[in-house]
């Protein structure tokens, strides 16, 4: 599967066949919504805001090694072009294993000064826990990776459905068992563990590593600019999680990581999704004779077109959900909820940027633009960090205002798509959204004030709902109808429909 088949967008039906597949990429990222979800409201109702900080605080150590040894493989391996073979395979099955391994050793010296750091010796044991995870990351990612070059989504969504069936079910029990902060590292230790499990007995069967040679140089070194990248992003804010807890105290980064498993788990959700599904795309886009700027303006439109709803309708309703789901202990979790519902009604918007910089191999961009939020990030903590613990929760939010100039830049320069352009695509669906949040917060809010909190969300979603899907169906329909052209370049995003 995946190991010895030609994948090099050179077919003109390839493009064709992605957008076949990818309705079950869209399953599997609904499956991964609802199942984080229902595991954060469960554990909230029997942890405690520390407790989710000191998971925080060990998942983020795990997190920023995995990133930094294993985060460029998944994409670098989808894109190799008419190069890969059953050789090339067993080379870069052996570099991913040694990593792994580099990795969960990396995480575990490392314990012992973070515990230390934070005069914690129970996080010492979390961290540990947490690094056997890096070990299963490396099989489960390098699987994932050659069901994805053989457009296997379907086969993708029912292994995250057994993961995250099986993770949340032993989630649950360590916390009903008193393991308190355990609960959330069970639950990522044992959803990475099936899917290597599942990858190695479906997916790789008798594969076996072969020492690396001059093949892999080319995908080593894409990897490499791929980490980069990552690493930037992912570790500004993990370390960013990091300097919450340790200046602000436990309890404040629980009722961050709580909020971040609501509103940031949701949006990075989406945003891996299409980071899988879109260097699959774009790669064969690159190879095919579909303007680039064309289909970047499409996958903008569709981002937005999905994702603005969501947060903006999250905004609104978020103070229900934390309260009916969750409890009073964690009301202090709502502005910073609502905050980051902020941030990600700007972010939804670009997220089709990072497979374009991946399937094009123009990482620096990315780069540049990350280490430009990093500093960014650095200097105004420190410029609010004698302020309220929620200044500091804006500041992170705001880094779209930062990056979103840049962004519109650099797909200028890579895609050809202009300002104009660029804005087109996202203008229709973001003033739909709009005028739902316009409404819902400046009228339906202050007529249902009498409402139940339960009875007062049902009111909200159904109403803001009514509006959204009635905007988008009275106003871009037909456009909405014509996405499989779209996407496969048959018709322009902008072009009229024509007159029956």
């Amino acid at each position: 599967m995946g190991i010895s088949g030609k994948s090099d967008g050179s077919d003109p039906d390839a493009v064709k066949s992605l957008i076949r597949s990818s309705p079950w990429a869209v399953v599997e990222t609904f499956i991964v919504i609802f199942a984080t979800l229902t595991n954060t409201i469960v554990l909230s109702r029997i942890l405690q805001p520390v407790e989710f900080g000191m998971a925080a605080i060990a998942l983020s150590v795990a997190t920023i090694v995995q990133t930094l040894l294993l985060g460029g493989f998944g994409p670098a391996l989808i894109r190799i072009g008419a190069e890969w073979n059953t050789e090339l395979a067993k080379q870069v099955y052996a570099v991913v294993l040694v990593a792994a391994c580099a990795g969960a050793g990396l995480c575990s010296a490392i314990a012992l000064p973070v515990s230390h750091l934070f005069a914690s010796p129970n996080m010492y044991p979390l961290i540990l826990g947490s690094s056997i995870s890096i070990l299963f990351f490396g099989i489960a990612t390098f699987g994932t990776s050659l069901m994805v070059r053989d457009l296997k989504f379907q086969q993708i969504a029912l292994m995250t459905l057994v993961a995250k069936s099986i993770s949340i079910a032993l989630s649950i029990l360590t916390a009903l068992l008193g393991g308190g902060s355990w609960a959330l590292i069970v639950g990522q230790v044992a959803f990475v563990f099936v899917q290597s499990l599942w990858v190695m007995v479906f997916v790789l069967g008798s594969l076996r590593p072969a020492i690396p040679k001059q093949g892999s140089v080319s995908f080593l070194q894409t990897s490499f600019l791929i980490v980069a990248e990552n690493a930037v992003t992912m570790i500004t804010v993990r370390m960013f999680t990091i300097y919450v807890g340790y200046w602000y105290g436990l309890a404040n980064l629980g009722l961050i990581n709580y909020s971040l498993r609501l509103v940031d788990e949701l949006g990075s959700i989406l945003v891996g999704t299409l980071n899988r599904v879109g260097v699959a795309y774009f790669s064969r886009v690159r190879d095919s004779s579909q303007p680039m700027s064309e289909a970047f303006s499409v996958t903008t439109y569709i981002a937005t077109l999905i994702g603005a709803p969501i947060f903006m309708g999250l905004f609104v309703v978020i103070d229900e959900i934390i309260i009916i789901l969750s409890g009073e202990t964690w009301i202090a979790a709502i502005p910073v909820a609502k905050v980051l519902c902020l941030y990600w009604i700007a972010r939804v918007t670009r997220i089709g940027t990072s497979p374009i910089f991946k399937a094009l191999n123009k990482q620096s961009y990315a780069i540049s633009i990350s280490w430009v939020v990093l500093v960014y990030l650095v200097i105004a903590s420190i410029l609010v960090r004698d302020l309220d613990f929620i200044y500091v929760v804006a500041v992170f939010a705001a880094r779209p205002l930062v990056s979103l100039p840049l962004g519109v830049w650099a797909m200028w320069r890579l895609t050809g798509a202009s300002f104009v352009e660029q804005f087109a695509a996202l203008m229709q669906p973001l003033l739909f959204a709009g005028i739902m949040l316009i409404v819902l917060e400046g009228f339906v809010a202050n007529q249902i004030t009498h409402l139940a909190d339960w009875e007062s969300l049902i009111v909200k979603v159904a109403v803001g709902a009514a509006i959204y899907l009635s905007l988008t169906a009275l106003f871009d329909r037909k456009r909405i109808l014509r996405l499989p052209d779209l996407l496969t370049g048959q018709v322009s995003l902008n072009a009229r429909s024509p007159s029956k």
